[in-house]
């Protein structure tokens, strides 16, 4: 998956998630993004099961449809915003670009990170929706980390939380494409 795919999240993560690492480089100005999901498209997916209004219908839950419809949308609207953050310029150079990025960062995917925890999934994905739910705070946490080191102005510590994010890179992602989801699972 390339990193344009990876664009989260973000999230959630983000989800924030969500939400692949436009760190491959010392540049910040490459045009990818951080959130692990692809702004690709959004599924137009029909409901099957349940009727859904609010975040779950009467019973409070989602058909897996309505969940990848709903998930795949927000993905797609915190990769849209990721896109406007800026980049920094270099990234051992440029510390309050590195702190504008993370925070930045951070702030969308939290904020995509709430959208999905107002989701209530179908209990056959309940335990992975969970682990997709802890990545993308995990992320959010990352690029919180990646500002502090930026405000720092610590090289030591902005390799740490870039090395940090690559490593979280891949986990929403797949978590994602495991539950269904097309756009937070880099999918098409």
């Amino acid at each position: 998956m390339n990193r344009r795919q990876w664009l989260a999240l973000a999230v959630l993560a983000l989800a924030l998630t969500a939400c692949g690492s436009s760190d491959s480089s010392d540049s910040g100005s490459s045009g990818s993004t951080d959130t692990g999901a692809s702004a690709t498209r959004s599924t137009d997916t029909g409901a099957s099961g349940s009727s859904s209004t609010g975040s779950g219908g009467s019973t409070g839950k989602l058909s897996k449809a309505e969940l990848t419809a709903k998930a795949d949308e927000i993905c797609k609207d915190v990769n849209t915003r990721l896109q406007a953050v800026p980049r920094y310029k270099s990234l051992l150079k440029d510390y309050p670009g590195v702190e504008r990025y993370g925070t930045e960062f951070a702030r969308v995917i939290d904020e995509g990170a709430s959208k999905f925890k107002e989701l209530t999934p179908p209990d056959s994905l309940k335990s992975d929706y969970a682990a997709f739910l802890k990545e993308i705070e995990d992320r959010v946490d990352s690029f919180r980390r990646f500002a502090a080191a930026g405000r720092a102005k610590s090289t030591d510590q902005i390799v740490a939380a870039r090395t940090e994010k690559r490593r979280l890179s891949s986990k929403g992602p797949r978590l994602a494409r495991k539950m269904g989801f097309k756009v937070c699972g880099g999918g098409s």
